[in-house]
This record gives structure tokens, C-alpha cells and sequence, in this order.
């Protein structure tokens, strides 16, 4: 899978680490009881708006979004404490991903994040995951200004590489409207795991194909 690849573009949710759990809930469901709010609610009514685009892509903010929601749900703080009690209990490590990803850039193509992720979670991510600095280079929806799966996402990770042949580059995500978008374009892409069944994929299953 890594012969004539230039670089590697890593999706990071459902990929580097669980975030929803076997029935498709947020994995802090359970520890959010303490919290008296409805989960299931607030997952539906923030990530079931059309307008949820917008706060990937930088146009809305999430904090503003999340505190118009957070009283018809039960919570009684602050947006800002909510999120980062949120973002702290957001991630479960897929194990030996990690390694996938060191293993994979010795073998020579630039690895490089690109997610769907708002500004206020990516601090997340970098920071209190402990990602920075571990890929060549990080795409974020809301920090380049548009969202998987719009070509847009695409031309940008494309023109900040340098790259200009699609066919080099291999496109790692567990969505598949991702995943077809990028076929679409003229990226090679593997589909990380069955979404639809909420299973992740693993480290193991994914070094085999890419033959390391």
C-alpha cells in the first residue's frame, strides 16, 4: 500500500482513538450521569443540526453552539467548563497507533493529520492528547476553513504539501463518505474500521496492509 506514496494523510478520530462507544454514544456517556444532563440529547441536537458544518469549519464557534444547548439538557455550568470536561474524557487510545504512525514515516512519506476537527478541540488534541509534534504536519477543519469530504479539504492538504501528483497520496479515515470523496478526487484511500458497526479498526489489521 506504501509503494509510490508521497504522503500519508491520518484522519484522527475513529482512527488514533475511540470517541463513541459499541451503540454509537460518546464514550463518556456513563460518567456523564454524574453530570444530570441527557447525553444522548445533546448528541443528537449538536450533531444532528446541519449547521454542525459551520462549527467544524471555523464559521460558528463551538462554545456559543454548546451553551444554547446545554440548558434543555440538564447542565448547569458554563459552556467552557462543560467542554473541557467533555474533551478531557473524549479519548481512548487505539493502541499501537502510535507506532503505526513512527513505523510508517521511517518508511518515507510525510505523515500528516487531516480532521474535522474546530479549533477548541484540536488544542485538545495537540496538547492534553499529547499529538503534538508527532506528525509532519496537522490540517484541522477549522483552522484551514473547510470540512471533509468538500474537495476544498483536499486542495488545500494538496497545495501546503507541494504535492502535485493525487495518485501519491494515500488517504487513511473511518468515514466512507470520506473515504469516497477522496476516491472521487483522485486520492488512494483505505476505510479504517466499520463505522456502521462501530468498530474501530486496529493498528495490527492496518500495518498488514500497508506491508510493514
Amino acid at each position: 500500500m506504501l509503494a509510490n506514496i508521497d504522503l500519508v494523510v491520518w484522519d484522527f478520530d475513529g482512527v488514533f482513538g475511540f470517541n463513541y462507544d459499541e451503540e454509537g454514544y460518546f464514550v463518556w456517556r456513563n460518567a456523564a450521569r454524574d453530570l444530570n444532563m441527557d447525553v444522548r440529547k445533546f448528541q443528537v441536537s449538536l450533531f444532528g443540526n446541519a449547521e454542525f458544518r459551520k462549527v467544524l469549519s471555523g464559521e460558528m464557534d463551538l462554545l456559543e453552539e454548546v451553551g444554547k444547548l446545554l440548558p434543555e439538557c440538564g447542565y448547569q455550568g458554563t459552556a467552557q467548563e462543560f467542554v473541557h470536561w467533555w474533551f478531557t474524557n473524549d479519548f481512548v487510545p487505539n493502541e499501537g497507533m502510535l507506532d503505526l504512525l513512527a513505523d510508517v514515516q521511517a518508511y518515507g512519506p510525510r505523515c500528516v493529520l487531516g480532521t474535522n476537527n474546530e479549533r477548541h478541540r484540536m488544542r485538545y488534541i495537540l496538547d492534553d492528547f499529547g499529538f503534538d509534534g508527532k506528525f509532519d504536519s496537522v490540517y484541522a477543519a477549522g483552522l484551514i476553513g473547510v470540512a471533509k469530504p468538500d474537495h476544498g479539504f483536499f486542495d488545500h492538504i494538496m497545495d501546503a504539501e507541494g504535492v502535485s501528483d493525487k495518485s501519491r497520496v494515500l488517504f487513511i479515515d473511518d468515514h466512507p463518505e470520506n473515504i469516497h470523496a477522496a476516491h472521487a478526487y483522485g486520492w488512494r484511500g483505505h476505510q479504517f474500521g466499520d463505522l456502521k458497526k462501530f468498530h474501530l479498526g486496529t493498528a495490527d489489521k492496518l500495518r498488514a496492509a500497508m506491508g510493514l
